[in-house]
């Protein structure tokens, strides 16, 4: 994902145009995207965006750090797959380009169902099960419904998942090596009111000395 993001970046410098036409191969390319040739599904479910002004906000300053998902529909002219809210809010603000990954519609079913298989496998660690379901939200435009209906699990399984990817990015990389720390007490370290009490509940947790009763009362005792 970093070096995918990081080449959002360089496409964010200027206007890319593929080396070959993208709707002649099965690779899939990213590119930065005028935002007039990219035509809304018709058939999209999703009708209601929400508020858009926070993302907008986002947008303006950051630019867009998620690309949508496109399908090439012939020269210079895509359908959008993926990323209905980034792609409104865009237009809203005028922007020209957008970063987009240009995949068939085959080729974004078939990624959608590998990534969903592999959120079954006993081998997953909290933290690759949490990103995987943002991915399934972010990159194939799916609900937290859509996404607990497709992978058997409720949506207060998904929703508790998610939360900890606000773990501070260091204790992320420390989990990724972590044999030994379980992701109800992974709950309890991202649920402390403050990111110091969360450094410290994790200090224990990776060493094995930390269960999920104990860190319950220092959270009530630090209240």
């Amino acid at each position: 994902m970093a070096q995918l993001k990081a080449r959002f970046e360089r496409l964010s410098q200027g206007h890319q145009k593929p080396a070959f036409p993208v709707f002649l191969t099965e690779t899939p390319a990213l590119l930065e995207i005028p935002v007039e040739q990219i035509v809304p599904d018709p058939h999209q479910p999703r009708r209601d965006l929400g508020d858009l002004s926070a993302l907008q906000a986002s947008i303006e300053v950051h630019g867009v750090m998620q690309p949508l998902v496109v399908s090439p529909l012939g020269l210079d002219r895509y359908q959008l797959i993926a990323g209905e809210r980034r792609y409104t809010a865009v237009k809203a603000l005028g922007l020209a380009t957008v970063p987009a990954l240009v995949r068939t519609v085959a080729e974004q079913q078939r990624l959608e169902l590998q990534l969903i298989e592999n959120l079954h496998r006993k081998d997953l660690n909290p933290l690759e099960e949490a990103t995987s379901y943002q991915r399934l939200l972010d990159e194939f435009s799916l609900t937290q419904q859509e996404v607990a209906r497709r992978v058997g699990k409720s949506v207060a399984a998904i929703n508790q998942s998610l939360r900890l990817l606000a773990l501070p990015t260091t204790i992320q990389a420390e989990i990724q090596t972590s044999e030994n720390v379980s992701k109800s007490l992974l709950l309890e370290v991202v649920k402390a009111k403050n990111k110091q009490a969360q450094a410290a509940l994790w200090e224990q947790a990776k060493q094995g000395q930390l269960t999920v009763q104990q860190a319950r009362q220092q959270k009530r005792r630090g209240k």
